[in-house]
């Protein structure tokens, strides 16, 4: 291992030991990456991930508590509840540390953790899915399932149309705009979105009220009305985590941030990737991106991938940069 590398293990190495001395736990990295520019860089919440938790987890053996260090835009609905049960197996107490943000599927992931731990600087968000679809020219459109129930709300409630004929009129409408069998899907991952929410809210250590968990799930899933709102740790005090969110003190949050810091630098999160920049003044040349990480003390997977630069002369002579990312795979380093 080069001189460059051993260092940095060493660095993730000893940011991840600090946490556990401090926390009194056994820690788990997981970073998805948003470098810039995001289209090619940014990586989501996915069950991919399982297969590299088992291994760590087998690793680490039944524990008292594990940590699960955060850092996520969100991803896939499919990956937080097995994950969240695959963790479970493993520990008698399991929290979550909010690494700047846990959103979407990330927030999802703290619902099943009998403590969510946030700094200063940490966020959750909504849980309300949204989708991508294609309009009749085909071109991708982004919506939010509530936005669909929240415009008719706005025709039943604001406007206070109640007539039968008058509401299948604008059913008529929206299905022009967006085809039956995707608010069909819709309003199934809806109602998926609510059960898998009360199902990892039912699953902590410490049993939460019924009336505690439906005011969490209306917050993540309705009230707060946007899919793109932070909440800081106040607010989810507010919104109903009560007693299942801890505020860190001086000495935690230092740990924490210095981790944090420590995974950024490790993988480029706060430095663009600018083509021409990255390849200076040579030819050709291969860099290694770190897209996201699943790491312990015993055992860590970085997801990787390989990005070719080469300068090509364009038609009028001026040298032009081409990129080509291609070698996708977690590896264990």
């Amino acid at each position: 291992m080069a001189k460059g590398k051993k260092s940095e293990s060493n660095d993730l190495q000893k940011a991840i030991s600090e946490l556990e001395n401090i926390r009194k736990s056994k820690v788990i990295v997981y970073m998805t990456g948003d470098k810039k520019p995001e289209q090619f860089f940014s990586t989501q919440v996915a069950p991919d991930i399982l297969l590299y938790f088992k291994h760590i987890l087998k690793a680490i053996g039944d524990t008292e508590k594990i940590t699960l260090a955060i850092y996520t835009n969100g991803g896939l609905l499919d990956t937080p509840w097995p994950l969240v049960n695959l963790i479970r197996e493993h520990c008698k107490e399991f929290e979550v540390i909010v690494l700047s943000k846990a959103l979407s599927a990330g927030t999802m992931i703290a619902l099943g953790a009998d403590k969510i731990v946030m700094t200063r600087y940490s966020h959750l968000s909504p849980v309300d899915p949204s989708a991508n679809i294609p309009d009749a020219n085909n071109q991708t459109k982004h919506f939010e399932i509530e936005d669909i129930i929240g415009y008719i709300d706005f025709v039943k409630e604001k406007i206070g149309m109640t007539e039968h004929n008058a509401l299948c009129e604008i059913m008529r409408d929206l299905t022009k705009e967006i085809a039956p069998t995707m608010l069909g899907s819709a309003n199934r991952t809806h109602s998926l979105v609510r059960r898998l929410a009360k199902n990892l809210l039912s699953g902590h250590k410490k049993q939460i009220s019924e009336r505690q968990t439906k005011e969490i799930i209306e917050h993540l899933t309705q009230k707060l009305f946007s899919h793109r709102h932070l909440i800081n740790r106040k607010e989810a005090k507010e919104i109903g985590f009560e007693q299942l969110i801890e505020f860190t003190d001086k000495k935690n949050e230092k740990v924490i941030e210095s981790l944090l810091q420590t995974y950024v630098g490790y993988m480029g999160l706060e430095d663009e990737f600018i083509p021409p920049e990255v390849l200076g003044k040579e030819a050709k040349k291969t860099v290694v991106v770190n897209r996201a990480v699943v790491h312990s003390v015993k055992l860590k997977y970085t997801f990787q991938s390989n990005c070719l630069l080469t300068k090509v002369p364009d038609s009028s002579g001026n040298e032009q940069v081409n990129v080509n990312i291609s070698g996708h795979r977690w590896n264990k380093i």
